[in-house]
């Protein structure tokens, strides 16, 4: 691994995580990556394909669907887009990005 040390590439990967930030969207993405770098390398092994691999299959193993149950259960959301309702009560939630057909 370009000769670098267990020790060192642990602390490089403590040090990638630890600069993300405090915000909400950078406390999300650190909660999604692996937290370790054995972590690292278990994710990378299981990642595989790209189907139910990776870092959610060790953090949201029970969550991570295959491609035939996408198939089968999955609905495509590009036209959805997050955002705040001009409805004052109502919140946040998904609003369409572009008009549908009836």
């Amino acid at each position: 691994e370009d000769g670098l040390t267990e020790e060192v590439m642990s602390d490089l990967w403590e040090t990638i995580r630890d600069s993300l930030g405090e915000d909400v969207r950078s406390k999300r993405l650190q909660a999604a990556l692996p937290k370790t770098l054995e972590d690292v390398r278990t994710a990378v092994q299981i990642g595989g394909g790209g189907y139910g691999g990776g870092s959610a299959h060790l953090s949201l193993p029970s969550h991570v669907k295959g491609l035939e149950w996408l198939e089968k259960n999955g609905m495509c959301m590009d036209s959805i887009t997050p955002g705040r309702s001009t409805i004052k009560q109502a919140g946040r939630g998904g609003f369409a990005s572009r008009s549908f057909a009836e």
